[in-house]
C-alpha cells in the first residue's frame, strides 16, 4: 500500500507521499476536448494551464473547484485520477520526486470519458493506495461526500478526510501539546479557520485536540485579484487581466501605510481603448484589498467570542498561525496585530504546511488514530 495526502486547492493541487514528501504540484485544471465520442481529456495540471494562452477549438479548461466549493465531481474524478497516475502508473514511486512537471496526462487518463471516470478501478493503476484529502473546515456534508466518492472512483483504496486546519496544526506540532491553537489556512480560493483545543470525554480521558470553532469563508487570492482589477479599471481607467492582477499584488501588495513600492503594469487604456501600460502603486493596491483583510480580522474576533475565557487567554498568548498564499501578504502581521492585538506566527513553508501536515500523519498511527480517525 502507498498512502497519499492531497490538497486540491481551487489554484494549484499538491500530492505527498510518505517516505518520499512532495510528488506533485501542479495547477487544478483539465482541458476537456468534446469529440463524437463525448469528453476526452486533452491535458491536465501545468499543461492544461499552458493551453489557456493559445486557445484551441473545442478545448475549454476548467477548474473543478472554485472558492473552496466543487464545481463538477465528475472532471475532479477526472483530474485527480491523472494525477495519480502521473505518480503512479509513470513508476514515479520509488524514483525521483515530480513537482510540476507538467507532463502530459497518461494515455489512460486521456481516454477517460465522462461516464468511464465513475467506473474507475484502482487496478488500473497498478497500486493499491491509500490518500488523506485535505477538505475546508467548512465544507458541506455533500461536498466532503463528493471529495470522498472522487478519490474512490480515482482508484483510492481507502480515502480519509482532514480539515485543513488540523493538517496545518499538525506540521506545526500543535496537535498533540496541551495548549489551544488558532489556525488559519489562507488559500487563493477561500480562508480557512479553526480554534483546536483539547476536549475532555470523561474523567479517564486525557484530552484530545478537535476543532472547538472554525469556518471557511470566500476570501482568498482570486477574490483580491478580482477586486484590484475592478478597482484599477474604476480609479485608473486601464484594464488589466487576473493574471497581472496576480502579479502584482504578489509582488508589491502590501498593507503597510508607509510603503511607496510601484511596478510597471501591461494593459489596455479603457480611454482610447489601446493597449498600454501604467505605474500602479502600492497605495492603490492597498486601498483594493484591504477591506478583506478586515473581512478576515471580524471573523477572528467572532470566533473568539465562541470558546471559554481560559481558551481565549491561552490564545492572546500563543498568537494565530497562518500558512497558505495569502498568508504571505507584507505587513499582515501588523495589520492583525493593530486591529486585534494578536500575534501572528507563519509557517515556515506556508505553501506546502497543509498537505505535509496531513501526509506526515501516515508516520504515527497513535496520531493517526487521535486526528484523522477522528475526522471521518
Amino acid at each position: 500500500m502507498i498512502y497519499f495526502a492531497i490538497d486540491i486547492g481551487s489554484s494549484t493541487t499538491t500530492i505527498y507521499e510518505k517516505g518520499r514528501g512532495l510528488v506533485l504540484k501542479e495547477s487544478t485544471l483539465i482541458a476537456i476536448e468534446e469529440t463524437k465520442n463525448g469528453e476526452m481529456i486533452k491535458a491536465v495540471g501545468d499543461e492544461a494551464k499552458e493551453l489557456m494562452q493559445f486557445p484551441i477549438a473545442n478545448v475549454k479548461i476548467y477548474s473543478p473547484i472554485k472558492e473552496a466549493e466543487i464545481k463538477s465531481r465528475d472532471k475532479l474524478t477526472a483530474l485527480v485520477r491523472a494525477f495519480f497516475e502521473k505518480v503512479i502508473g509513470s513508476g514515479a514511486v520509488g524514483g525521483n520526486s515530480v513537482k510540476g512537471s507538467g507532463t502530459k496526462a497518461s494515455k489512460g487518463a486521456k481516454k477517460a470519458s465522462k461516464s468511464a471516470v465513475s467506473k474507475a478501478q484502482s487496478s488500473t493503476l497498478g497500486a493499491k493506495f491509500a490518500v488523506i484529502c485535505c477538505v475546508p473546515t467548512g465544507a458541506s456534508e455533500k461536498d466532503k461526500a463528493t471529495y470522498f466518492h472522487s478519490l474512490k472512483e480515482a482508484g483510492a483504496d481507502e480515502v480519509h478526510l482532514l480539515p485543513h486546519s488540523l493538517a496545518l496544526a499538525n506540521y506545526l506540532n500543535l496537535l498533540h501539546s496541551h495548549v489551544p491553537c488558532f489556525a488559519i489556512s489562507m488559500g487563493h480560493g477561500a480562508t480557512d479557520f479553526a480554534i483546536i483545543g483539547n476536549v475532555l470525554k470523561d474523567v479517564y480521558d486525557r484530552g484530545r485536540k478537535e476543532i472547538l470553532t472554525g469556518c471557511t469563508i470566500n476570501i482568498g487570492g482570486s477574490l483580491l485579484n478580482a477586486s484590484l482589477t475592478n478597482y484599477v479599471a474604476e480609479h485608473n481607467f486601464f484594464e488589466i487581466s487576473s493574471r497581472t492582477a496576480d502579479i502584482a499584488r504578489q509582488e508589491i501588495g502590501t498593507l503597510q501605510q508607509n510603503d511607496q513600492s510601484s511596478l510597471i503594469i501591461n494593459g489596455r487604456n479603457l480611454l482610447t481603448s489601446r493597449s498600454d501600460e501604467m505605474r500602479l502603486n502600492s497605495l492603490l493596491i492597498r486601498e483594493a484589498i484591504t477591506p478583506y483583510f478586515l473581512q478576515i480580522c471580524t471573523v477572528i474576533d467572532t470566533m473568539l467570542k465562541f470558546v471559554d475565557k481560559k481558551t481565549e487567554e491561552w490564545l492572546a498568548q500563543t498568537g494565530i498561525y497562518l500558512a497558505g498564499g495569502l498568508s504571505q501578504t507584507h505587513g499582515l502581521d501588523i495589520f492583525i496585530k493593530h486591529h486585534l492585538g494578536l500575534n501572528i506566527k507563519l509557517a515556515d513553508d506556508p505553501l506546502n504546511a497543509v498537505v505535509i501536515g496531513a501526509g506526515r500523519l501516515w508516520d504515527s498511527k497513535e496520531h493517526f488514530d487521535a486526528t484523522v480517525a477522528l475526522s471521518d
